[in-house]
């Protein structure tokens, strides 16, 4: 049996760490990260915390996989002979109850019409996440139908958005929505029902 393994990225204090264990009371997560040897222990709101989760496979350099870390994996050479990668953001599909990754095309923009669903891992390498390494993701790349929604009691239950607060909600053909902040950057995927009171974007 895996090892399940979590990280947590605190928007607190803007740092990413090891989860050690994990708590949730109310609104409330506890979490454990080792520091100087030691577990301290964090109380923080939910909403300012983003766990993650690994995959259960290493990449090609043996590092651990996780949910909304960048990979890349080799393609082909240029004429000059130079690398090239096809790259992915790390995601996990509620619908298909599987991890993917989502293309990032060669402008830093994330493409939610490609995924990669392989099973091999060993190919792929991690050359950052989309919290510390945010260079990598410049835009993103919407393409199903957009809305204006407010995240009610289930958004905040589950997903770790704010009641209340509005997103720019992508609903797909999959069941799923991919929830955006209002400056269109990426923050997870959620049910249809996690929302309430959409309003219809018009396409740029």
């Amino acid at each position: 049996m895996r090892e399940i393994k979590f990280r947590a990225w605190d928007k607190d204090d803007l740092s990413m760490h090891n989860v050690e264990n994990l708590g949730i009371m109310g609104n409330t997560s506890i979490y454990g990260r080792k520091s100087n040897g030691s577990i301290e222990r964090r109380w923080v709101h939910s909403d300012k915390l983003d766990i993650m989760q690994c995959v259960g496979k290493p990449d090609k350099n043996g590092k651990d996989i996780y949910e909304k870390d960048i990979v890349r994996q080799f393609a082909d050479c240029d004429e000059h002979g130079n690398d090239l990668y096809f790259m992915y953001l790390i995601h996990w599909n509620n619908e298909e109850m599987r991890f993917e990754g989502i293309e990032i095309t060669n402008k830093g923009i994330v493409d939610y019409s490609e995924t990669y669903c392989g099973r091999d891992l060993e190919d792929l390498e991690v050359i950052g996440n989309m919290y510390e390494n945010p260079e990598l993701i410049r835009g993103v790349n919407m393409n199903g139908e957009k809305y204006i929604a407010t995240a009610n009691k289930i958004a905040s239950d589950y997903y770790g958005l704010v009641e209340g607060d509005q997103y720019i909600v992508e609903q797909r053909g999959d069941g799923n929505n991919w929830v955006h902040d209002l400056h269109g950057n990426y923050i997870t995927a959620s049910r249809t029902d996690a929302f309430d009171e959409y309003q219809s974007l018009k396409r740029e």
